[in-house]
């Protein structure tokens, strides 16, 4: 049996064994207490795109992710590693040309030590059509390259420490300049005098409309827009007072993955272009004058009987306002007003142009150059737009939102999403950790 003996009723010390206690004597629990911190707290001076996208979309978000650490997602990873390949063939073009595949095989199981039950091969060929859009793309742009007089470890780099080369150029990863003025920090995948790169593995790109709205606080505020990414803005702001025009290329490497697949080359790039004038400055200019002339017969002809001057009268005597720039109809309503006006001060009318009728004349030529003004302020052109005025009111918000920031800092971070967005708490990662949230109010 399991006492080792023999056990003849439930009266047994086996089953009735003595409490030994301790003799504690007269000894008490005594908490132990620390002295609270009275330091004051150090104000946060600079703040990085993806951090203040964060306190811009909710301050309590913002502050969970400082809290709590989150594991590299299978998405992060595959853009690191990306990242790393385009640095590296920076540096050595011709080392990586001729070891491709052993490259290949390298992120290849470096991806499955991070992710198992996946298909080797599938992630071999994913990484090869990612290496074949920053190849092509470096190849074509074919950037200065600056060398650095100080040799520069690959720190940050994994695969340029795995194939033991050093960094020998300044271009990648290289910090954005002076924060302390601009109030921003970050790294610029490549930069190569006014021209910037950010490199993005995802599926999915971003028209120059698209970046240019989600860029301009404006915009966002008048149309409690959630739809926002201030990364472009930050890096032009950073960069504004350095040069006068900035070009940003955002190169999403998947985006045209059907038609590399197919043999075909697709659109890898979103263009955002920055000018040191406030956007009226711009439309006011010669350079838009010209530019609507170019684009359309019509506005060539309209032009063309106008004159510059008379143009830009017409500009001016829409007496718009910032905000109303965005409402494509107000724009049309205005410049048609304008134009007449203007028309019938230098004895032009519709007839002039060859139209029966007016509304023949507005429809085939005013509402045409209207409309080149709307797609202008939205960055709906070759390029995407980002004026002098829109980096002065992120600098503006961005100063604002950091004094918020610090105050929070002294206190509490207020459960409060931008525009009080159930939507914002609804797609939170942190919605279970948060009392404060949307949902449960």
């Amino acid at each position: 049996n399991i006492a080792g003996r023999e056990i003849s009723n439930f009266n047994d010390s086996f089953f009735n064994p003595l409490q030994a206690d301790a003799d504690s004597g007269n000894e008490k629990y005594k908490s132990k207490r620390k002295k609270l911190n009275t330091e004051a707290i150090e104000p946060l001076k600079k703040i990085s795109p993806s951090k203040f996208n964060l306190f811009y979309r909710c301050p309590k978000q913002y502050s969970f992710s400082l809290l709590l650490t989150q594991e590299e997602s299978p998405v992060f990873m595959k853009g690191t590693l990306l990242h790393c390949l385009a640095e590296f063939y920076f540096n050595y073009p011709e080392f990586v040309n001729k070891n491709k595949e052993q490259i290949l095989d390298w992120m290849s199981d470096e991806m499955l030590l991070f992710q198992k039950n996946i298909n080797r091969q599938f992630v071999r060929s994913e990484f090869r059509l990612g290496m074949e859009t920053i190849i092509k793309f470096l190849n074509e742009m074919n950037f200065e390259k600056i060398e650095d007089p100080v040799i520069l470890k690959s720190e940050g780099n994994r695969m340029m420490k795995k194939f033991r080369k050093d960094k020998k150029y300044s271009n990648t990863e290289s910090w954005l300049p002076d924060p302390e003025n601009s109030m921003l920090t970050g790294k610029i995948d490549l930069r190569s005098g006014s021209v910037i790169v950010d490199y993005k593995s995802s599926y999915t790109r971003k028209s120059e409309s698209n970046v240019s709205m989600q860029s301009n606080t404006v915009y966002i505020e008048k149309e409690e827009s959630e739809e926002f990414d201030f990364q472009a803005a930050a890096y032009m702001t950073s960069l504004s007072r350095y040069l006068n025009e900035i070009t940003f290329i955002y190169n999403y490497l998947f985006s045209d993955i059907s038609d590399q697949i197919n043999g075909n080359s697709g659109n890898t790039r979103t263009v955002i272009k920055y000018y040191s004038v406030t956007f009226e400055e711009y439309i006011y200019s010669n350079e838009f004058f010209t530019y609507v002339c170019e684009k359309h017969e019509n506005a060539n002809r309209f032009c063309g009987k106008t004159g510059y001057e008379n143009f830009k009268n017409i500009l001016k005597g829409m007496n718009m306002e910032d905000t109303d720039y965005y409402d494509k109809q107000l724009i049309e309503a205005r410049f048609i007003e304008s134009a007449f006006k203007v028309m019938e001060e230098t004895n032009l009318t519709y007839s002039d142009f060859g139209n029966r009728s007016a509304d023949t004349f507005m429809s085939n030529y005013l509402n045409k150059i209207s409309g080149m003004i709307y797609n202008v302020r939205i960055g709906k052109t070759e390029t995407g737009l980002i004026f002098k005025d829109d980096v002065e009111n992120f600098k503006e918000l961005v100063t604002e939102k950091l004094k918020e920031l610090n105050k929070y800092m002294e206190t509490d971070f207020p459960a409060d999403p931008v525009f009080e967005s159930i939507d914002v708490c609804r797609k939170c990662d942190f919605l279970n950790l948060c009392q404060g949230n949307k949902l449960w109010h």
